[in-house]
C-alpha cells in the first residue's frame, strides 16, 4: 500500500506514506536492495517533497533523480539558501531583486507558456 512499481521506470516509488504499519515499513527499509528507503522527520519530509516536486516540475512527472543527485543533498542546499535569504537584510529585497527573480522563473518556463505570455503582453 505504501509502495508501487512505476511501470515506465521499472522502479518502486512511494505511493502513500504511512500506507502500511510501521513494522511493515521497517521491514521494507531493511530489505531494500539499493538502500534507498530512509526514515525522515516530518520537517525533513516537507523539504524533501518540495525539492523533489521542483525537480519533477522541471523534468517531467515520471522523471527520477540521477544517481549522482541526492534529494538529501538538494534539501540541504535548499535549507542553506533559505537560511542565507533570512540572514540578508530586508533592504536587499527590492524591486530589482524581484524583477531578476521573475526573469529567472520566466526563463525556466516551457516555451509554449513563454509564447502565450508574450502574446498577451
Amino acid at each position: 500500500q505504501t509502495f508501487c512499481i512505476d511501470s515506465v521506470q521499472g522502479k518502486a516509488r512511494v505511493f502513500a506514506q504511512w500506507g502500511n504499519s510501521e513494522e511493515d515499513l521497517d521491514w521494507a527499509v531493511k530489505s531494500c536492495p539499493t538502500d534507498c528507503i530512509h526514515w525522515v522527520s516530518r520537517a525533513e519530509l516537507q523539504v524533501l517533497e518540495h525539492v523533489t516536486a521542483q525537480w519533477m516540475f522541471k523534468t517531467g512527472p515520471v522523471s527520477f533523480l540521477p544517481r549522482a543527485m541526492s534529494p538529501f543533498t538538494m534539501a540541504t542546499e535548499f535549507r542553506a539558501g533559505q537560511a542565507q535569504a533570512q540572514a540578508e537584510p530586508a533592504a536587499g529585497v527590492g524591486v530589482d531583486r524581484l524583477q531578476s527573480r521573475l526573469q529567472a522563473v520566466f526563463y525556466d518556463l516551457p516555451d509554449i507558456l513563454k509564447s502565450a505570455a508574450r502574446a498577451k503582453a
